[in-house]
């Protein structure tokens, strides 16, 4: 993956006329020496991803590992202290997976948030598709590290009718192995660009869509709400 400095990249991204290049300035002076910190950070999630081939999770490979592999990973895993199906679906077999952490995850992932696998039903098996952990890292120290996206969603949390209350964002960085990195946050509204970049992040591993929405700086979604 590629790496940016934090100035240049921040620039790019946010620099929209006198009030970004503002902006710019303030977020360089007071999030740059909490950004390397937390970029170290991190980089201990990301080492994760390369102890197996494809890149995995705690032993959990997108595409790959199936829902019983998944129960069993877990269970076992020093990270995890606990684990539990949720059955939202009817008369179907549970497709999520969520854990409790140990204490012995890393420190950027808060003890009090859980780990979450989503499945899909793949030649008659339910396989991950999407893992996510919640981390305390911010989004400015993730697109310090990661670079520009290759990809983008969002989606409106709320009544359109009530007034929208938030977006959710999410950006995603192609693998070698067809695996996609990604985080995520939920930004409310009135959007504002210090809102997005000073969010709490999402960290996610997933199978590459079939389908991918090109990548749309968060600045552009600001008339939605």
């Amino acid at each position: 993956m590629k790496n940016f400095p934090l100035i240049a990249l921040i620039a790019r991204l946010m620099c929209f006329g006198v009030g970004g290049c503002v902006l710019l300035l303030i977020l360089t002076r007071v999030f740059a020496g909490r950004t390397s910190d937390e970029m170290r950070q991190i980089q201990t999630i990301l080492a994760a991803l390369d102890e197996c081939s494809p890149s995995c999770f705690m032993g959990i490979t997108p595409g790959v590992t199936t829902y019983e592999q998944s129960q069993t990973l877990l269970v076992a895993h020093p990270w995890v202290s606990a684990i539990r199906e949720i059955d939202d679906q009817p008369n179907l077999p549970p497709r999520r997976l969520f854990w409790e952490w140990s204490g012995a995850q890393p420190t950027i992932i808060p003890g009090e948030t859980y780990g979450e696998v989503f499945m899909d039903d793949i030649n008659g098996q339910r396989i991950v598709s999407l893992i996510r952990v919640t981390t305390m890292a911010h989004v400015y120290s993730y697109y310090a590290l990661l670079g520009t996206p290759n990809f983008s969603y969002s989606y409106a949390i709320g009544d359109r009718a009530a007034g929208i209350l938030a977006i959710a964002y999410e950006v995603g960085y192609v693998q070698l192995d067809e695996i996609m990195v990604g985080f995520s946050s939920d930004v409310f509204c009135p959007l504002n660009p210090l809102g997005h970049w000073t969010a709490r992040a999402t960290f996610s591993l997933s199978r590459l869509p079939v389908t991918s929405a090109a990548y749309m700086p968060f600045g552009r979604l600001m008339r939605i709400c």
